[in-house]
């Protein structure tokens, strides 16, 4: 199912082809006992068989127990020696009203599959009758396939925590609607709570497993899935513990002052020291993504973080594979993105420091969930000029995952960017250039005296078309060093 925060979306949910529960099976004859037409239907496919005990012709007939349209019917052999076979394939609603489905003709050998499509319906019984065989006609295991059945569509409509509150069938009526209404933590409310009835739809099933938040729910524990761990709507925390490590993170940066600003912004922090809890205990003002902390990793007041980033605006690309169908959003985790590179920028007394990492999306077709995670890399030089500005070059490559393969598109996303960051923390643009495809966004972001971040935007680029991936790079603009202060907000500066 495909869900999106706030919109009208379609949830496919399609039934594959199914192996068809045979209920009886009847034949011309059989061998022996140990070799009634039982035996090719109790799905052993190696010790057991129906055996005619004579030559062909012979049949071989099964009951599905009721009507179905059929994908295939597939047999195995049992015959020896091997040689030149032909099978005729009959089907219909009763043994007396059969037409020919198929037949299968030609050389076979033992503990052979034979398979015959076919788009028949209104079949409950399937006879394979053998004209020609080189042996006594036996079957392994006789197979019936139910042919795909047809996508279920329903619309679901989410709250603006991304909670789908209601659910339409295809045609969007009414009178189907089914309804949910949540506790601030996730806690679904029964039907009977308040004015609630089954008449607008509360209580009503309708199999979506999307709940809190649009996260999958696993019905066997009542838990969702929130990627990283489990969470607990009815408790209103996770099921584990936050898996960030302030110690760890802490110990990975080498400057002494880094390091112990890192762990203040932590501890300044309360709802942080509970590792069970849900967005800091604030669930209507925040959601959280992954399950990870939501906060930016050790962004804390005294330096500054920076997260650029390309995403697919449209919801497909070149027909076949899937966009990230959404707008820029510097300050909203659940976006999905095809190359992000985040991380911080300090200063200490004698140098600056800058660690940044990339992060690559995934590349998928237009089947939700059936992709790959692409490549991603950023490169880096710094210098620092007399005044003590901190000038940082990045070169960020991105890779689609299916590149190659015919249908995709051709070349990569390319971001080259110079940024001025002054010993007072402004960030700025000296300039660089990206490819036109896909939109790019550059954000900066600083702890305010409350501890709660701020963010301000330094560029952001619409798409123009996959063919850009190829094409010389457009300019990025550049941009004076920018102050996130809440007293003072910039005029959003922009590069096309």
């Amino acid at each position: 199912m495909a869900i999106a925060t706030g919109n009208l979306i379609t949830a496919t949910c399609p039934a594959p082809a199914t192996k068809l529960a045979i209920s009886g099976a009847t034949a011309s004859s059989y061998y022996a006992t140990g070799y009634e037409p039982a035996k090719a239907i109790d799905g052993n496919t190696t010790t057991t068989m129906w055996n005619a005990g004579t030559f062909a012709p012979a049949w071989i007939q099964v009951d599905l127990g009721q009507a179905y349209s059929l994908s295939q019917v597939r047999l195995l052999t049992a015959q020896s020696p091997n040689g030149h076979t032909t099978h005729e394939i009959y089907g219909g609603p009763s043994p007396s009203s059969l037409t020919l489905l198929g037949t299968v003709d030609g050389s076979t050998t033992a503990s052979q599959w034979l398979q015959l499509n076919t788009g028949a319906t209104n079949v409950r019984y399937v006879k394979v009758l053998t004209t020609a065989g080189p042996s006594w006609i036996a079957w392994f295991e006789v197979e019936v396939y139910q042919a795909a059945q047809p996508a279920d569509v329903e619309w679901l409509v989410t709250d603006q925590l991304g909670t789908p509150c209601m659910v339409f069938d295809k045609a969007g009526a009414l009178l189907t609607t089914k309804r949910h209404d949540y506790l601030p933590f996730g806690e679904e409310l029964a039907s009977v709570v308040g004015l609630r009835s089954a008449v607008p739809g509360y209580g009503a099933a309708d199999g979506v497993r999307q709940r809190f938040t649009s996260k999958e729910r696993d019905n066997e524990t009542n838990l969702d899935y929130f990627l990283a761990r489990y969470y607990s709507s009815t408790l209103g925390r996770f099921a584990s513990v936050d898996p960030q490590n302030i110690i760890l993170d802490k110990n990975r940066v080498r400057d002494a002052d880094e390091r112990e600003r890192l762990l203040q912004s932590y501890l300044i922090q309360p709802q942080n020291w509970d590792r069970y809890t849900y967005t800091r205990n604030n669930p209507l003002g925040y959601t959280d993504p992954n399950g990870k902390c939501s906060a930016p990793a050790g962004l804390s007041k005294g330096n500054v973080g920076i997260c650029i980033e390309a995403f697919i605006a449209a919801p497909t690309i070149a027909g076949v594979g899937r966009g990230d169908n959404r707008d820029f959003a510097p300050n909203d985790p659940s976006k999905t993105f095809k190359v992000q590179v985040q991380g911080l920028i300090s200063r200490s007394a004698f140098a600056w420091n800058s660690s940044l990492h990339a992060t690559a999306g995934r590349s998928e077709i237009l089947i939700e969930g059936l992709g790959l995670k692409g490549h991603a890399t950023v490169k880096g030089s710094q210098s620092i000029d007399k005044e003590g500005n901190l000038h940082l070059s990045l070169q960020i490559t991105g890779t689609n995952a299916f590149s190659g393969v015919p249908g995709a598109p051709e070349g990569h996303i390319q971001i080259n960017v110079n940024l001025l960051v002054t010993p007072d923390g402004k960030v700025g643009i000296e300039g660089g250039g990206r490819t036109a495809f896909p939109s790019t966004g550059l954000y900066v972001y600083t702890m305010r005296a409350n501890g709660k971040s701020a963010v301000a935007t330094l560029g952001e680029g619409r798409e123009t078309e996959p063919a850009a991936l190829t094409q010389p790079l457009v300019p990025i603009e550049a941009v004076p060093p920018t102050c996130n202060c809440p007293e003072a907000a910039p005029k959003k500066p922009h590069h096309d």
